[in-house]
């Protein structure tokens, strides 16, 4: 019995064919706009290393100057 369904040649139509061009369709625009966000995503983020204000790093050098004035 099993042998006869296994060789049996299914018939899935053209509606079966408009579904998977659809489904296939749909997954491809969704992967598009979460591609996109997640682009929009990254340009958006500052980077750790650019994260301090140049006036911070002025104020760093004179502590620097500071503890180099300490041990002398």
């Amino acid at each position: 019995m099993s042998q006869l369904a296994a060789s049996q040649d299914i018939n899935v139509g053209i509606a079966g064919s408009l579904t998977m061009i659809v489904l296939c369709t749909a997954m491809v625009l969704l992967f598009m706009s979460f591609y996109r966000r997640y682009k929009r995503m990254q340009e958006r983020q500052i980077p750790k290393e650019t994260n301090i204000d140049l006036d911070d790093l002025d104020d760093l050098d004179d502590l620097d100057q500071l503890d180099e004035d300490k041990k002398n």
